[in-house]
């Protein structure tokens, strides 16, 4: 199993939420977890961008990009966007990647 298969499992472990939520990782649990575990968030980031890129979706990223800057483009635009924080984290995520990279 490849490393970031490992800590998309351990992403998705260390983000659970109750049945009534299922499947929906909020805005500030993101941000509590990137405010803690750096690793946890960047695995989170990366596997969103990935499964919208698989998705045939229109996504630009530069090319030679990382999942770290990706990672901090997030952190910075939830710091910026707590009004946000209550909506589903990929939303935010995918909203602040559009932002930073605009497909032209």
């Amino acid at each position: 199993m490849g490393i970031y298969l490992r800590k998309l499992f351990s992403a998705a472990a260390m983000l659970a939420v109750p049945a009534a939520d299922a499947y929906i990782v909020h805005g500030y649990d993101l941000h509590d977890v990137c405010s803690t575990n750096a690793e946890v968030c960047q695995a989170y980031v990366v596997g969103v961008l990935e499964g919208f890129d698989a998705s045939g979706k229109l996504i630009c990223l530069p090319s030679g990009s990382s999942g770290e800057q990706y990672m901090v483009i997030f952190t910075n635009y939830l710091q910026a966007h707590p009004e946000r924080l209550h909506e589903p984290a990929a939303r935010l995520l995918l909203d602040s990647i559009f932002e930073t990279y605009p497909c032209d």
